[in-house]
């Protein structure tokens, strides 16, 4: 349960980003791309601002969720773009062209990732290690005819934390900003709060969100109240808490080592 609402703290810093994304010497922006079938086109800036040249490769992925909400990637050929592989020199950008070729989109948004990964380069005999950046870039292919309809279906409290299901009903994607809990007493007041920053939801699909509730303040709470805060609106949820489920210093396994904190 920590070792996930580690990696969706991480993860999560790309759907609050600015206009831009910036990870050593390369920049890219826009973050996101959206066209439909009447704008089938965008571009990509890539600038270098370090002092060694750069070199870049890019491929692009099909986008799609389980029934968890977990990310999957195939391969595609509806999304094309050009140059597929470039070296930028210090101080100077280069535009990549994207374009959709994909059937139209009548229904559901349809969505993609465009990675633009740096490839490591050293000099020889080099010692220093050195290491590569990949940027993960949404493309969102609209429909015409768009509907929002997302909502807290389900939440659970199950073992020292909370499983938080958030469904979009809707024909596009949906930025979770924050899915928040808040632990009460028999009086009212609030004895623990606990929140994760979000994700997408995409069309059609449900994803969990998995909060650890505070061990101090769990066994004090009656009742638990979820908000979530997406396109603009806060969506709330109400569930009875359950003490059974709170976790003790006793009931931790025991911890040999540290514990691994996994990539994106």
């Amino acid at each position: 349960m920590i070792r996930t609402a580690i990696r969706w703290a991480l993860v999560a810093l790309l759907i609050a980003a600015p206009l831009s994304i910036f990870a050593g010497s390369l920049r890219v922006v826009p973050i996101k791309v959206f066209l439909d079938d009447r704008s089938t086109t965008a571009s990509l800036t890539l600038t270098n601002e370090g002092e060694e040249n750069v070199t870049v490769q890019l491929h692009a992925k099909s986008w799609d969720q389980d029934d968890q909400g977990i990310d999957i990637y195939a391969e595609t050929d509806d999304i094309v773009f050009f140059p597929k592989i470039v070296t930028l020199e210090p101080a100077t950008e280069r535009i990549i062209r994207v374009g959709y070729q994909g059937d139209s989109t009548q229904g559901s948004e349809k969505t993609y990732r465009l990675f633009v990964q740096e490839l490591p380069v050293s000099d020889p005999g080099e010692m220093t290690l050195r290491f590569a950046i990949t940027f993960s870039i949404p493309i969102f292919v609209m429909p015409a005819v768009r509907s929002r309809d997302f909502s807290i279906t389900d939440v659970s409290q199950e073992r020292g934390g909370l499983r938080v299901a958030v469904s979009n009903a809707g024909n596009t994607h949906v930025s979770v900003e924050e899915v928040r809990a808040r632990g009460l007493d028999t009086a009212g007041y609030q004895v623990y709060s606990t929140e994760l920053r979000g994700w997408y939801v995409l069309s059609g699909k449900t994803k969990t969100y998995e909060l650890t509730i505070p061990e101090d303040g769990c066994s004090k709470a009656t009742a638990i109240e979820v908000e979530m805060k997406a396109g603009g609106r806060i969506v709330t949820n109400r569930l009875d808490a359950n003490v059974e489920t709170c976790e003790t210093a006793d009931d931790a396994p025991d911890q040999p080592g540290a514990s691994d904190v996994h990539g994106m």
